[in-house]
C-alpha cells in the first residue's frame, strides 16, 4: 500500500470546494447513480491535486481513506445540509452501494453548478468568516457574537438582506460594549433606548477623541448601519452578495479597529 505525503493537510472546506469545482468541470466522481460517490472524488483528489500516479491511485486509496474519509463525508454532509446535495442516488432505479457514500444534486445545487464562477457562497466562505470573527467574541460578548455568526449564516444562506442587517446589529453590539465600558451599564442603555439612542451614545463615545479614530471609527459604523436601517423599512431591498460581502468584511475592519484602540476609545482624553 502506497502512503500520502506527509505534508498533506485537508480539512472539510478544502474538501467542499474541492467536490463543487469538480462537478462544475464534469470531472468523473460519480460512479453508480450518483452525481459525487466519495471513493471516486478521493481517486479525482489523488490525482490532480495530490498528482499521485495512475498506477498508483488505487494503491493511496486506503491511506487517503484512512486518514481523511470522515472529512470527505463530511464535506459531502455539509453540502446537504446546504440544499446543493442530497444522499442517494439520482433516480429510484439507479444504481446503489451499501452504506451512504453515494449523492446526487438537488435542483438548486444543478443550478449552482451551471453558474459557478468560483466567487459564489459554500460552506467554507461561511467557516471562514465565522473564524475571523470569533476572536472578538471575548472583547465585546456574546450579543456580538450571536449577531456576527447569525450574520455569516445568512451570507452561506444566501439571505444577503438579512446578513446586512445582522452585520449591522453586530455593530451596534460593539457600540453597546464600548458604552458600558465607558458609562456602566444602566447610563449606557437608558441613552440608547431614549430618542436617537445610537446616535448619542455614539456622539457621547468620541467626545475628545483624537479626529483619526472618530473619522475612522464613523467611516467604518456608516455604511454598517445604512444597511441595518434599510433592512428594517418595508421597501424593496436591492442588496445582494457584493453588499453582503462588504458587510461582513466592514463588520472585520470594525472590530479589529475598535480592539487595536480600545485604550482611546474608553478612557477620558
Amino acid at each position: 500500500m502506497n502512503t500520502l505525503p506527509p505534508n498533506i493537510s485537508l480539512n472539510i472546506e478544502d474538501i467542499s470546494f474541492f467536490i463543487i469545482e469538480a462537478l462544475q468541470r464534469q470531472k468523473k466522481i460519480g460512479s453508480f447513480g450518483y452525481d459525487l460517490y466519495i471513493l471516486d472524488a478521493m481517486r479525482i483528489y489523488l490525482r490532480d491535486v495530490v498528482e499521485v500516479g495512475h498506477s498508483e491511485i488505487d494503491q493511496t486509496l486506503d491511506d487517503i481513506d484512512r486518514k481523511f474519509g470522515n472529512e470527505f463525508l463530511s464535506a459531502a454532509w455539509e453540502l446537504c445540509r446546504f440544499g446543493i446535495l442530497r444522499p442517494g442516488s439520482k433516480k429510484c432505479r439507479d444504481q446503489e452501494v451499501d452504506g451512504v457514500q453515494g449523492f446526487s444534486l438537488t435542483p438548486y445545487g444543478k443550478n449552482l453548478i451551471g453558474t459557478y464562477d468560483g466567487n459564489h457562497v459554500l460552506p467554507g466562505a461561511y467557516s471562514r468568516f465565522l473564524n475571523m470573527l470569533t476572536p472578538f467574541q471575548e472583547l465585546f460578548g456574546n450579543s456580538y457574537f450571536q449577531r456576527a455568526k447569525e450574520a455569516t449564516r445568512c451570507y452561506q444562506a444566501q439571505l444577503y438582506l438579512s446578513c446586512c442587517a445582522m452585520s449591522g446589529a453586530a455593530s451596534e453590539s460593539i457600540v453597546l460594549s464600548l458604552g458600558i465600558r465607558c458609562f456602566g451599564e444602566a447610563a449606557t442603555l437608558k441613552i440608547y433606548y431614549g430618542s436617537q439612542g445610537r446616535k448619542k451614545l455614539i456622539d457621547k463615545i468620541l467626545i475628545n477623541k483624537p479626529s483619526y479614530v472618530k473619522t475612522k471609527f464613523e467611516g467604518l459604523m456608516e455604511l454598517l448601519l445604512y444597511w441595518r436601517d434599510e433592512s428594517a423599512h418595508g421597501k424593496i431591498s436591492h442588496i445582494d452578495s457584493d453588499e453582503a460581502y462588504i458587510a461582513l468584511s466592514k463588520l472585520y475592519r470594525l472590530s479589529r479597529f475598535v480592539e487595536e484602540n480600545i485604550e482611546c476609545l474608553t478612557s477620558d482624553l
